[in-house]
């Protein structure tokens, strides 16, 4: 069985990017979010200040965190042999499905991220 939580030193991260942030703040922006998602925005005209970055990392991370690390264990189930040692992340946002690849096989030795939202590719250096 797969472990879907955050590891520690992500949690780490967004924790400590948080901090000074209000619960009714997060709340109010991940709602903001969930409906400009909906109407088919792209992350860049709806994610960029603080506010955001913590209201996306703290509702959406973890479930985004969780599908990768599924999908990674289902393909490595399929093709135990496989060991990367590097990792393209492409619509990367704060990099969360790199921090599953790595927890998935320890021996990536590199990541590039990319994406549109230079505000997520700032998170994404937790």
């Amino acid at each position: 069985m797969s472990n879907f939580a955050l590891p520690f030193d992500l949690r780490h991260g967004i924790k400590n990017l948080i901090s000074d942030i209000s619960g009714i703040d997060i709340t109010e922006r991940a709602g903001n979010i969930s409906q400009s998602y909906n109407k088919g925005k792209p992350s860049r005209r709806v994610i960029g200040g603080s506010t955001d970055i913590a209201a996306y990392l703290t509702t959406r991370t973890p479930a985004t965190y969780a599908a990768t690390v599924a999908a990674l264990s289902a393909l490595a189930r399929r093709a135990p042999f496989l060991a990367p040692l590097s990792v393209l992340d492409i619509g990367s946002g704060p990099g969360t499905a790199s921090w599953a690849a790595v927890e998935r096989w320890p021996g990536i030795e590199s990541i590039t991220m990319a994406d549109e939202n230079e505000a997520m590719l700032r998170a994404a250096r937790i």
